[in-house]
């Protein structure tokens, strides 16, 4: 489920400000203002843009494997500026359209724009205000299907499997906490009162 709705204006700034960081160095764990990984740069510019719950701009809570359960899974061809692309499962960006995004990819490169193929998965935390994108009425979130329930089972454990992976290589091992507080985050941001 979406974690709130955006007539556009945060998704919009969550890009400009993911901009204004073009060029600073990627070092990994980093959640900016002076460097980035991408997860952090995802994190600190939907902080800066007001997502609720999100937290600190330089808390950097947000970690790939939780940032690959938030919101809602958007489909290959339908994904719009502002939603998060994984290229990779260990690998995260924001959209800015025409199958490119904003992203800090890897030691050496700063943060810049590039280009992305099918990815992964693309995650929409923010529902449009009026609903457009699911055809819903404004604020109503309806069950999923059967089949979208066992997909949902399925994309669960991909990124349980892909996080386990990612825990078990050693440089990993301090960011455990962030990975717990990721879960937490999603608990909270997805829970329904």
């Amino acid at each position: 489920m979406a974690i709130f709705q955006d007539d556009g204006t945060v998704a919009a700034k969550a890009i400009q400000i993911a901009a204004q960081q073009a060029g600073k160095p990627y070092v990994w764990g980093a959640g900016g203002p002076d460097a980035f990984d991408c997860s952090g740069l995802v994190h600190y510019a939907y902080s800066l843009a007001g997502l609720p719950g999100a937290g600190a701009p330089t808390a950097h809570r947000w970690v790939t494997a939780s940032i690959s359960l938030m919101g809602d899974k958007v489909q290959y061809g339908q994904e719009q500026p502002g939603d998060l692309v994984m290229p990779t499962a260990g690998h995260v960006g924001i959209v800015i359209g025409n199958g490119q995004m904003w992203d800090a990819a890897t030691t050496g490169v700063p943060v810049q724009v590039h280009k992305y193929g099918k990815p992964y998965t693309i995650r929409r935390l923010a529902t449009p205000s009026n609903n457009s994108a699911t055809g819903g009425t404004p604020g109503v979130t309806t069950a999923g299907n059967p089949i979208d329930a066992l997909s949902s089972i399925g994309d669960a454990i991909k990124s349980f499997d892909n996080a386990l992976k990612w825990l078990v290589q050693g440089h990993n091992w301090i960011r455990i906490g962030q990975v717990f507080s990721g879960a937490a985050l999603l608990y909270l941001a997805t829970k329904v009162d």
